[in-house]
């Protein structure tokens, strides 16, 4: 399963590359089950730009293509999230999430 996303740096503040270590920012998914009901946290991570990776400046807009981890026949939904490195998830600071309903047959 692949997902085409796109992120936007709508902050002030420079988003870190994947190089920086700590601090760094990804794109994160968390998988519940089809109510709602976290069944995996860190279900993936992806780097926002390719290799080392580039900083993300404010206003500055980047698409990626996400290969996530399969999934047993079900109803879920995904959770996308940015995640700062020894920092959190950025929704534990007031950005919104992104939920997608997934069904897999």
């Amino acid at each position: 399963m692949t997902a085409h996303v796109v992120v936007t740096n709508s902050g002030r503040a420079l988003w870190l590359p994947r190089s920086a270590k700590r601090g760094a920012v990804y794109l994160g998914s968390h998988l519940l089950d089809g109510s709602g009901r976290m069944l995996n946290p860190d279900f993936s991570l992806h780097p926002l730009t390719p290799g080392a990776g580039l900083p993300i400046a404010s206003g500055e807009l980047v698409k990626l293509d996400v290969k996530l981890p399969p999934l047993p026949k079900g109803s879920y939904i995904l959770e996308f999230d940015l995640f700062s490195e020894s920092a959190s998830w950025f929704a534990f600071t007031g950005s919104p999430v992104v939920r997608v309903a997934v069904q897999v047959t």
